[in-house]
C-alpha cells in the first residue's frame, strides 16, 4: 500500500498558478506592463481549477493591491484596465453597493478558460486577447484633464452658499500706535471719554490734539496749587 500512495504522490505538486505559455507567447501579454501582469497572476490564483467560477471571479482594488503589496489603488484601477483593453479579463457584473451596506466588487471571465452560463452549459474559452489589433493602451483616466477652478459641483455648492449669506464684514481695525500713544491719551482725557472706547477716541483723533509738555506742565501747576493750599 505504502508503494502505491508513494507513487501516486511522486510528481505531484503543491498548490500553484497555472499559466499557459501560448499565453504567455501572445503579442498582447508582451504588450502589457509588469503590474498588469502580476494582477492576472493574482486573478489566476482565484480561478478554481475546474473553472465554474470563471465569470463570478472577483478581488477589490484594495485586496488586490495588498496580494500585490502595493498601497497604490490607482496603480491597480489603471492594471485592471490594461488588463480589459487588450482582452485578457472581460466584467460580467459591475462595482455596486449591497444591500447591507457593503461594497461589491466587480466580477471578471477570464478568456483564457472556458466558464459555464447560468445552465451549467460549458462555454469555450474565447481568448479575446488572440485578436488584439495592435492598438497600444491609454489610460483614459489619465489622461483626462482636471475641471477648472470653480467648475467643481462642490465649488458651485460653495459659492452659492457664499452668495446667500451676503458679502463677508470686516471688522474695524485701528491702525496701530494711536491708541497707547500719549496725545490721544491726553486728547481723550481733556474729553472726558474713556480711553477703551476705541470709536470715541478715533472721534477725539479727528480733532487739534495739544501739547503732550505742555499738558503735563499744566497739570504739575495744578497739582502743586493744590499742595499750597493744603493746610
Amino acid at each position: 500500500m505504502s508503494a502505491c500512495k508513494h507513487k501516486k504522490r511522486k510528481g505531484k505538486l503543491p498548490p500553484f498558478v497555472p499559466l499557459i505559455r501560448t499565453t504567455l507567447a501572445s503579442p498582447a501579454w508582451k504588450q502589457l506592463s509588469f503590474g498588469a501582469r502580476s494582477l492576472y497572476v493574482a486573478l489566476r490564483g482565484y480561478l478554481r481549477h475546474d473553472n465554474l467560477n470563471n465569470g463570478k471571479v472577483f478581488r477589490s482594488c484594495r485586496n488586490a493591491g495588498r496580494d500585490l503589496g502595493t498601497n497604490s489603488i490607482r496603480s491597480v484601477r489603471r492594471w485592471f484596465r490594461e488588463l480589459e483593453h487588450y482582452g485578457f479579463i472581460v466584467k460580467t457584473a459591475a462595482a455596486c453597493l449591497g444591500v447591507d451596506g457593503d461594497g461589491i466588487a466587480a466580477h471578471w471571465r477570464l478568456t483564457e478558460c472556458h466558464s459555464f452560463d447560468s445552465k451549467g452549459t460549458h462555454i469555450a474559452a474565447t481568448r479575446d486577447f488572440d485578436r488584439w489589433d495592435g492598438t497600444p493602451f491609454d489610460d483614459p483616466e489619465k489622461n483626462r484633464i482636471p475641471s477648472p477652478k470653480g467648475t467643481h459641483p462642490e465649488s458651485q455648492r460653495d459659492s452659492y452658499w457664499r452668495s446667500k449669506a451676503g458679502p463677508k464684514r470686516r471688522p474695524k481695525r485701528v491702525p496701530k500706535g494711536l491708541i497707547d500713544s500719549a496725545p490721544s491719551i491726553f486728547a481723550a482725557e481733556l474729553a472726558g471719554v474713556a480711553v477703551d472706547d476705541v470709536a470715541a477716541v478715533l472721534e477725539v483723533l479727528d480733532q487739534p490734539q495739544p501739547d503732550p509738555t505742555a499738558a503735563q506742565q499744566a497739570r504739575q501747576r495744578r497739582l502743586a496749587g493744590l499742595d499750597r493750599l493744603a493746610p
